[in-house]
């Protein structure tokens, strides 16, 4: 079951391919994928604490008060919070910045969305950062393929690099086309 939902959320609900979170990011950091080591830690460490806390403050406090609708504002505060805290802490430490939002941010608002327990929240956000991580080496692999190969002028390099993503997103998620079904065609 554990598995069965992280590599859901990994591959076939993966929040770049289908949500787009994180979609530009991922073409500006597939330039440089060996310096992501920080920036990971420190992502997958402030959206899981994060996630928690803003769980925790949605069912302690605003579903009895009836105000559910307010709590991308509380995320807010407590991702800014906790990010400013660990950023203030791998610049003491290693003298190196990390800082990443949109991508924590979005994840964030995504697993406390669909997730109905805290478990569940801290395997949605895994997913969905593994997903934006493994994403960047695959890039980065067809980004020096297409410098070592001789193309038109007409395509500039991050435009391949999305119709490669195009085409990655077409091979996971055709097989959901009905036609393709065994039970459709008899």
């Amino acid at each position: 079951m554990i598995l069965n939902s992280l590599f859901y959320y990994i591959l076939f609900c993966s929040s770049v391919l289908i949500y787009g979170i994180g979609f530009n990011r991922e073409s500006v950091m597939c330039n440089s994928p060996r310096k992501i080591l920080f920036s990971a830690i420190k992502t997958y460490a402030c959206v899981i604490i994060s996630f928690v806390l803003t769980f925790l403050i949605n069912k302690s406090l605003l579903i009895p008060l009836n105000i559910v609708e307010i709590y991308p504002f509380f995320s807010l505060i407590i991702y800014i919070a906790i990010t400013v805290f660990f950023e203030i802490l791998i610049q003491i430490t290693t003298k190196k910045t990390s800082s990443e939002f949109a991508v924590s941010f979005l994840t964030l608002l995504l697993s406390v969305n669909e997730a109905m327990s805290i478990p569940e929240g801290i395997l949605i956000c895994a997913g969905c950062l593994t997903a934006f991580y493994i994403l960047i080496p695959v890039l980065y692999a067809l980004e020096k393929r297409m410098e070592s190969s001789t193309t038109n002028d007409i395509f500039k390099q991050k435009s391949l690099i999305f119709l490669s993503m195009v085409i990655i997103m077409i091979a996971l998620y055709s097989f959901k086309i009905s036609w393709l079904n065994s039970g459709v065609i008899k």
